[in-house]
């Protein structure tokens, strides 16, 4: 038969001073941390995907663009530098 005595009701007693005193300490610092982490991940994550975006529709260009017209681009440019 368990019985309960005044040891018990210590130990109840520390245990909750320890999950409050823990709470305070390590687990809400932790957690205000991975929330931070998770933010940046997230913006970046926006920024990579605007960057894929603009980098399709700039590849979209160059591809619907003759290639002769492309080509004096780059020699119109060229000539002009001399």
């Amino acid at each position: 038969m368990i019985s309960l005595d005044l040891s018990v009701v210590y130990q109840i007693v520390l245990f909750l001073v320890l999950c409050f005193v823990l709470s305070k300490v390590l687990f809400r610092p932790y957690l205000k941390l991975l929330e931070e982490r998770e933010g940046k991940t997230a913006g970046a994550r926006q920024d990579t995907d605007k960057l894929e975006r603009e980098g399709a529709r700039l590849k979209t260009l160059y591809e619907e663009e003759p290639p002769k017209k492309r080509f004096c681009k780059k020699r119109g440019s060229a000539a002009s530098k001399s």
